[in-house]
């Protein structure tokens, strides 16, 4: 059910577009922290390296670097969060304690105001903060690992803070506050592009769900998280008729024309009897058609386990019993290796007649086949060069891949259609594009979105 390409954009003013608008944010911040930290450790083990290749007794220890030079000792201490005193009172002391000049720096992602008061009224330590890339405090002897750390371009500048007096401190809070608040409109736009071309990222924000439901999260949080991704699979939402007293938690159209009531605990038979009634009210009499065209629906269950008695119940009430491992399992598959089958393929029926799990499996492991068919057309074009159709299929069979020659001719022009365009077809048949066919494809699907929904 969260990526096939199939894919319906969210509308930018829905509420819980704040669910991937958030996560986004998060992962922005996080790639930001992690990559500074990276750099600075790779910055450490390098000056390690050079100043042991000089012949100066140095050594680097995880996080730790310590190193004897003819200006005195220089010790270096990398700590990934925010540091208060009872991380620098140990090098505070063993800075009173060394009798040769000794020299401490501590690189940090952020450090409290008493460590920075500590840290400037000192000649010889110096904290290096990554979250701001600011200096506090200067000693010639650390300018080694200040060049070292430029090296891999973590370049710091003098500290600065309005937060010493109470006026200073809310013009800081105001400023960050604002820049959050943009921030979080950035992150809802880049989960939006993300939905697009981005399925490893949804595949990450099914397993934040994943792991809000194992934590018992409100039932309202996973109803809009799966919403949302739900839709960034390819489903019409009825985001009017979900959710609230009397309704279906999610009423899910095309193509998967289902009911969903979901629960945060464990599965009962009152929840199957729930579920069986909105079936009965909504679908079977139509209530949710408009134009008097009747379809098929179904009835799913989620919840975080569910007892076989409650399982078989469902069976025969036509409620798909599901827990949220087995969902997010399917979300999973289909933004990873769903294009551009997507979900079309599943029926609501199907899920409750027969295991669902047995359903969700035979659907991933059909995906798997789809992707494996492209990438061998692709993989026996990069090594034989151009060729026709019927040569493509010889070879695929020759392989193993069972496939027929519409089979063949349909994923041909998909790989060729514009919106892919990793293929091109000449005098001599099919052969890969020259060039950054990858890119060229990303740029097209930005022309299309930009031209049908806008900016927003």
């Amino acid at each position: 059910m969260a990526v096939a390409e199939n894919v319906r954009v969210p509308r930018a003013a829905s509420p819980s577009r704040k669910y991937l608008g958030v996560f986004a944010g998060d992962a922005i911040l996080r790639g930001v922290k992690r990559d500074r930290l990276s750099r600075a450790r790779d910055a450490l083990r390098r000056l390690g390296h050079a100043l042991r290749s000089d012949g100066h007794h140095s050594s680097v220890l995880d996080d730790y670097l310590i190193a004897r030079l003819p200006s005195g000792t220089i010790k270096v201490v990398l700590d990934e969060g925010r540091v208060d005193q009872s991380v620098a009172a140990p090098l505070l002391a063993w800075l009173r304690s060394t009798g040769d000049g000794g020299t401490a720096a501590l690189i940090c992602w952020d450090a409290s105001l008493s460590v920075v008061r500590e840290v400037s009224r000192s000649e010889s330590f110096v904290v290096f903060i990554l979250s701001r890339m600011e200096r506090v405090g200067r000693a010639e002897t650390i300018r080694p690992l200040e060049e070292a750390l430029e090296r891999v371009g973590l370049r710091f500048g003098e500290f600065a803070t309005r937060a010493e007096n109470p006026d200073g401190a809310l013009e800081a809070e105001s400023r960050m506050m604002a820049l959050e608040s943009a921030l979080e409109s950035a992150a809802r736009d880049l989960a939006r592009s993300a939905s697009l071309v981005w399925p490893e990222r949804l595949a990450e924000a099914v397993e934040m769900l994943r792991r809000r439901a194992r934590e018992g999260a409100p039932e309202e949080e996973l109803n809009l998280a799966l919403m949302d991704l739900l839709e960034a699979a390819g489903c019409l939402i009825d985001r009017d008729r979900s959710m609230g007293p009397g309704r279906p938690d999610i009423v899910t159209l095309a193509p998967l024309w289902t009911l969903f009531e979901l629960k945060n605990e464990r599965a009962d038979l009152t929840s199957v009897e729930q579920a069986r009634d909105y079936l009965e009210e909504y679908g079977r009499a139509g209530r949710l058609s408009q134009s008097g065209v009747g379809v098929e629906w179904g009835a799913a269950l989620v919840a975080t386990s569910a007892s076989a008695e409650v399982v078989s119940r469902g069976r025969r009430e036509g409620v798909a019993v599901m827990t949220w491992d087995q969902v997010c399992d399917l979300l999973e598959a289909a933004f990873l290796k769903a294009f551009p089958i997507g979900l079309a393929r599943i029926r609501p029926r199907d899920l409750a007649e027969r295991d669902p799990w047995d359903i969700i499996r035979g659907q991933i492991e059909r995906w798997e086949v789809e992707l494996k068919l492209r990438s061998t057309v692709l993989r026996i074009l990069r090594e034989a060069g151009a060729l026709p159709a019927e040569e493509i299929l010889s070879l695929l069979l020759a392989r193993g891949v069972e496939v027929g020659t519409v089979d063949v001719e349909s994923v041909l022009t998909e790989l060729s259609g514009p919106l892919v365009g990793l293929v091109e077809r000449g005098e001599l048949g099919y052969s890969l594009r020259a060039g950054e066919a990858v890119g060229r494809a990303h740029r097209a699907i930005s022309v299309v979105v930009r031209e049908v929904w806008g900016d927003g």
